[in-house]
């Protein structure tokens, strides 16, 4: 509409008007620009964690080649310390691959012959023989490039701005057509319809407005960045506002994603630091094993000691015997033997069953669990269990209150299995309705409803993304891994935490530098500032244009010439519209609730104030033409600083929703607002660019414009509605620093 403009002006040979709009694009280029790669990064990231090579059959004979050269049907063997070069299905051998890549889950799984290994696990034990069933984008891990690749999210105050703008330009299109049809049974010059067409056109053009948008976020921006939060998108502090639903991941944002002894249960006869210290034997001190390490670190902590040299040979844990044995120095212990694994296991050593309660017990709280068993010379006997689990961080659960009490729904979407899930959820209250992914794949609208999904993958977490959008929902979503990658991106908020992988830092809009989710609370208080200030902005801008465009054209069909010119109509835009975006910085109060905008009922609301402003300015108007007596000039003059003051007084009406002055405003605005009616006032009286007016005459228009305006902050806050006639929220009661 700028541009169209500025050919307009040069078609009517208005130069100065020409460069000064000129100049207000140029501004908004600069101050708009903002240039991103963040997909192109995620998929690179991505692409760097699939530089491996593979043990390949061909030709009878084994080779080592790049695992980009694989392709299907080719016979591979992988080992411990592998990273799996495509997705396998294993012929012979078993293995403990590391699948954190795709679930998010620190623990190791354990896989057969005839199950499947997926690209990018790491083989943590065990070795087997496999046969590649898919390479490259068509493995689980290639599709999660291809997701981080193709998807992005929109702005939704971005798109609300631009319904606005639409709503607004399609009332003045309205008036315009009036106007013509007026202006052609009239006989009208063209030279005097082509001014009418600019200074309407320039009117509706909320010229400032990007560059207020992106001037409020990177101002939030810089105080996030004081918190803990890095923005790497400045539309993810807008959207944040709106966020109704948070899907958290589990493993490193609401655990510390480290494996720990949970819970020692002994059996009668033994006791805590007995069962411990026989685990220990069992275990490789020289072992990456997070359950070993994990053992060892209990006994550190309980101070418990295990002599190296009392294991005169080692087993170590065999997927496929699902235990793990040492055979310890009989002249020094009491037991022959010490073994840990599964119950079943464990059982067939000892040739009996052993009771699964208390097993069963905590597994059903979440936890890994153990089994663990000495030989004391007559053969194995259990001495107890160890339940292992990923602890929980200790903020967690009043983390998660914090962002419910800003009415945003929590789901907690993670990789383990549903016994886990429902552990963790009552530990953290999250509530009941937990769903397994593979229900969630056969009806998406369970998660409409769902608490807790467990047993995901990166395509399940980037559904579930996409369902709730689909739903009208604005979702953010947190995560730290590759596997989490799609879901970030296509998240109208994607955030990172703490110690998160190069790919997900890439995927997200918000990267969090201090542990766990603290830092979420102040970016969702932020970014309802910033959705506020916008608001404020947008609906004053909403306002005059629809009262500039009704005065306008009833002022020039009732008078015949146009109550302001095109170039105090582009002196107007400098005077308000810029001065305006000192709202940026202002002190707002923020909604306990998330911010919901309609495109239409701000439209509606705006036209009550600008019947009310228009009906004052058109009074006004008329005043100047037969009772003041004024030139047509002179009332030209006179309309502008009218409409200066009664534009920076607006602000201050809109702005506290609640009451008139129930927060105060910020040095900047209020400098702002001083600053804009003295230069409008100084150019009315002493004639710069415009037909003067006696200083009295404009202390009477400044006097008589804060009058009404005092009869329509009355009015408003009587209303009781916010500055974007937002559904009537709770509000918070403090406010920034």
């Amino acid at each position: 509409m700028l541009e169209a403009t500025i050919l307009l002006e040069i078609a009517s040979r208005r130069f100065v008007e020409c460069g000064i709009i000129f100049g207000l694009l140029v501004i908004n280029a600069v101050v708009g620009f903002v240039h991103e790669h963040r997909a192109a990064d995620a998929v690179e990231a991505l692409r760097s964690r699939l530089q491996a090579t593979a043990r390949v059959l061909r030709d009878a004979a084994w080779s080592t080649l790049p695992a980009r050269e694989l392709v299907p049907d080719d016979v591979v063997h992988v080992r411990m310390g592998d990273i799996v070069p495509a997705d396998l299905e294993i012929l012979s051998g078993s293995v403990s691959v590391d699948e954190a890549t795709l679930t998010g889950e620190s623990l190791p799984v354990e896989r057969a012959a005839g199950e499947r290994l997926f690209s990018a696990s790491k083989v943590e034990r065990g070795e087997a023989t496999a046969v590649v069933r898919a390479t490259g984008s068509r493995t689980k891990f290639g599709l999660t490039a291809e997701l981080v690749r193709r998807e992005d999210a929109s702005g939704h105050l971005r798109d609300r701005i631009v319904g606005i703008v639409r709503y607004l330009v399609a009332i003045d299109a309205a008036l315009l057509g009036c106007y013509l049809i007026a202006a052609f049974l009239r006989g009208t010059p063209p030279l005097d319809v082509a001014g009418f067409t600019l200074t309407l056109v320039l009117g509706a053009i909320p010229v400032a407005l990007p560059a207020t948008l992106t001037l409020a976020t990177a101002l939030g921006a810089t105080q996030l960045a004081v918190s803990g939060v890095l923005v790497t998108r400045l539309s993810a502090i807008e959207d944040a506002a709106v966020m109704d639903v948070l899907c958290v991941d589990k493993t490193g944002t609401l655990t510390e994603n480290r494996l720990s002894v949970a819970a020692i249960v002994a059996l009668d006869g033994t006791d805590e630091d007995t069962v411990l210290r026989i685990a220990a034997l069992a275990s490789d001190p020289a072992t990456q094993d997070p359950l070993d390490l994990a053992i060892f670190a209990e006994c550190r902590r309980r101070g418990l000691t295990v002599p190296a040299e009392t294991r005169a040979e080692i087993h170590p844990f065999d997927p496929e015997r699902k235990y793990a044995e040492t055979i310890l120095d009989g002249d020094q212990m009491r037991f022959r033997k010490a073994a840990k694994g599964s119950r079943n296991a464990i059982a067939a050593l000892g040739g009996k069953p052993i009771d699964g309660t208390i097993s069963d017990r905590l597994a059903a709280d979440g936890e890994r669990v153990l089994t663990i068993a000495a030989d004391d010379g007559r053969g194995y006997h259990p001495l107890g269990f160890i339940g292992f689990g990923d602890p929980l961080r200790a903020d967690a659960a009043a983390l998660i209150d914090k962002v419910r009490g800003y009415g945003v729904r929590v789901v907690m979407l993670t990789g383990d299995t549903l016994a886990t899930a429902r552990a963790v959820a009552r530990r953290l209250s999250l509530g009941d309705r937990i769903y397994a992914a593979e229900d969630v794949r056969r009806d998406p609208a369970l998660v409409e409803h769902a608490d807790v999904v467990a047993r995901v993958l990166p395509e399940d977490k980037f559904a579930i993304v996409r369902q709730l959008q689909r739903g009208g929902h604005a979702c953010g979503m947190t995560g730290d891994g590759v596997n989490d990658a799609p879901a970030l991106q296509a998240a109208q908020i994607g955030v990172a935490v703490a110690g998160a992988t190069d790919a997900a830092k890439s995927a997200a809009s918000l990267v969090l530098t201090s542990p766990g989710l603290v830092a979420i609370v102040p970016a969702i208080e932020e970014s309802r500032r910033i959705f506020r200030r916008v608001s404020i902005y947008t609906t004053n801008k909403v306002v005059k244009t629809l009262e500039l465009g009704a005065v306008l054209t009833i002022g020039a069909l009732a008078t015949r010439f146009v109550p302001l010119t095109p170039l105090l109509m582009i002196l107007l835009i400098f005077g308000n519209d810029f001065a305006t975006m000192a709202i940026a910085t202002d002190r707002v109060i923020f909604s306990f609730n998330p911010e919901r905008w309609s495109s239409r009922r701000v439209v509606a609301h705006g036209a009550l104030l600008a019947l009310l402003l228009g009906t004052f300015s058109l009074a006004v108007f008329f005043t100047a033409l037969t009772v003041l007596k004024l030139t047509i000039a002179q009332t030209q003059t006179a309309m502008f600083l009218l409409l200066v003051c009664s534009s920076q007084g607006l602000l201050y009406i809109l702005r506290d929703s609640r009451g008139f002055w129930r927060s105060k405003p910020a040095t900047a605005l209020t400098a702002a607002s001083i600053i804009d009616v003295s230069i409008g006032a100084g150019l009315a009286v002493t004639g710069t660019l415009m037909s003067p007016i006696p200083a009295s005459l404009a202390v009477g228009v400044l006097a008589s414009v804060l009058l009404y305006l005092a009869i329509i902050g009355a009015i408003h806050s009587l209303r009781a509605t916010g500055p974007s006639d937002l559904s009537a929220n709770r509000e918070a009661s403090s406010l920034p620093a």
